[in-house]
């Protein structure tokens, strides 16, 4: 589906393009005509000719290769894919080349994740999640990052499914649970074999190496949605005291 942010400055963003392009055609030109002045004087007429045919053909060739390049990055940008599939983070370039585009996300972007269930909802969060954090803020970011390349040491488990079983073991440890954490291991990633015997495969000291990881990047999430809120409400604010 294609999200389109529309931006109330297009329309002079794209006078000053039009006029910047036409100033540079005019520097150009005049480039041109002065150096086919020199090289006539020089070399004579017909070299003259043939170094503004030349000159014509590699700006042709330039423009054509960024026009190209433009309407392959406005079509990246508008349908949000590859480069421009999540969000981008407050002050990145990302975000810098979305604002110059004219296509920067409004303060708090919709990430399309399932409704968490009435259950989970209802679960209380725990002490150590950053604050505020509810069960579909975290239900968020795990669609945020699903399907990115993992970050960090190589595993066979994506970051999605890492941070998932990080989040759902500790909110079942802060609602009480009784299940270890080996049961937990074993039942959301199964077990192999071991020479004669079976053994989890995710053993429970590479989980808890999973923690910091999953703390760091969870609080930098919330960080940024929590900015991008108080950007929206101060945002209605002013358009209330304005009207």
């Amino acid at each position: 589906m294609t999200k389109i942010f529309p931006d109330p400055k297009a329309n002079r963003r794209a006078l000053l393009l039009i006029a910047g392009l036409l100033f540079k055609s005019v520097i150009i030109l005049l480039v041109i005509w002065r150096l086919h002045a020199l090289v006539k004087t020089a070399a004579g007429d017909a070299a003259a000719t043939a170094m503004v045919a030349i000159l014509v053909i590699v700006g042709a060739i330039i423009f054509f290769i960024g026009l190209a390049s433009g309407g392959i990055t406005e079509w990246m940008v508008r349908n949000r894919l590859f480069l421009f599939r999540k969000p981008a983070t407050a002050g990145s370039w990302m975000e810098k080349f979305l604002h110059f585009w004219g296509q920067a996300e409004p303060p708090d972007v919709t990430i399309q994740a399932p409704q968490i269930s009435d259950e989970l909802a209802r679960q209380k969060m725990p002490a150590d999640f950053p604050a505020g954090t509810t069960a579909q803020d975290t239900e968020d970011w795990l669609a945020y990052i699903n399907g990115r390349p993992s970050k960090g040491k190589k595993s066979k488990y994506s970051d999605e499914q890492r941070f998932r079983a990080i989040r759902d073991w500790r909110i079942m440890q802060a609602n009480g649970t009784s299940v270890t954490v080996n049961e937990f291991l074993e039942e959301r990633f199964g077990t192999g074999k071991k020479g004669d015997q079976s053994a989890q495969r995710v053993p429970s000291s590479t989980f808890y190496g999973w923690g910091p990881a999953f703390d760091e990047e969870l609080a930098a999430f919330m960080d940024e949605r929590q900015r991008k809120r108080r950007q929206l409400m101060h945002h209605d604010e002013g358009q209330k005291n304005n009207s």
